[in-house]
């Protein structure tokens, strides 16, 4: 009887490592596909096919590049992330669009044209992604920088779950946009800070909302109002007349 460890020598023997890497590889991307297939991601998350942005999203997207004189491209590219976290994490898209824009000048800034970052989000450590350095407030700062839309917006999302004061934002609706933007701003009664200083902050994001309609590219309906239940009922006409 061979031991195991002959049994691996003379398999190693038979079939060399360069097919057995390869056929290590093959059998890696098996695995992959029918993952894939059964509808699951590396992550754990559904695979679903991706939805086209609607006319609505699209014409939204160029009214704010025309405002703003950016890439109609790049505009849809975070409108279509911002849908998909709704879609899965149930966060107001236009919350979070309404962010960028404010953030990064309608996606025209000097930093968003360097590094995809529209929130100005800073790349001091724990951070230890990709970084863009530019002059800002008196010295050299390291921002973050991102390859891609879903890139800047999955990482704005752990930002903001990352800090225990923003939890009220993540028990909103996906569509209460108010609330969420309500939450992320200082409390001074709780004692929490805000996502910013200005406290004109969250009506310029409602602002921003109503300006460029985005509540038009929210992709989760809110539900109708239930019809009421009771019963009205019509007081009995008193009787008029001489009483006999």
């Amino acid at each position: 009887m061979l031991s195991n460890q002959n049994r691996k020598t003379l398999f190693h023997c038979f079939i060399g490592r360069p097919v057995l890497n390869h056929l290590i590889k093959k059998s890696l991307k098996t695995i992959l596909l029918l993952c894939v297939v059964q509808g699951l991601s590396a992550q754990g998350f559904t695979v679903t096919p991706s939805v086209p942005l609607s006319a609505d999203a699209k014409a939204i997207g160029k009214k704010i590049a025309e405002a703003y004189g950016s890439d109609p491209a790049v505009i849809e590219d975070f409108i279509y992330e911002a849908q998909e976290l709704e879609r899965h994490k149930g966060i107001p898209a236009p919350a979070f669009i309404a962010i960028t824009i404010l953030e990064s000048r309608g996606f025209s800034s000097y930093l968003f044209r360097n590094s995809k970052n529209p929130f100005g989000m800073k790349g001091w450590p724990p951070y230890a992604g990709k970084t863009f350095t530019m002059w800002h407030e008196g010295e050299m700062t390291p921002f973050r920088a991102y390859h891609n839309a879903a890139e800047a917006l999955v990482d704005f999302e752990a930002f903001l779950r990352s800090r225990k004061w923003f939890k009220d934002a993540f028990a909103c609706k996906a569509y209460d946009s108010n609330g969420f933007i309500t939450s992320l701003m200082a409390n001074k009664t709780r004692k929490e800070p805000g996502y910013s200083a200005d406290p004109k902050w969250g009506d310029k994001v409602r602002s921003i909302i109503q300006r460029f309609e985005l509540d038009k590219i929210r992709v989760t309906k809110k539900p109708a109002a239930k019809p009421s239940t009771s019963v009205k009922t019509t007081p009995p006409t008193p009787k008029t007349g001489v009483r006999k």
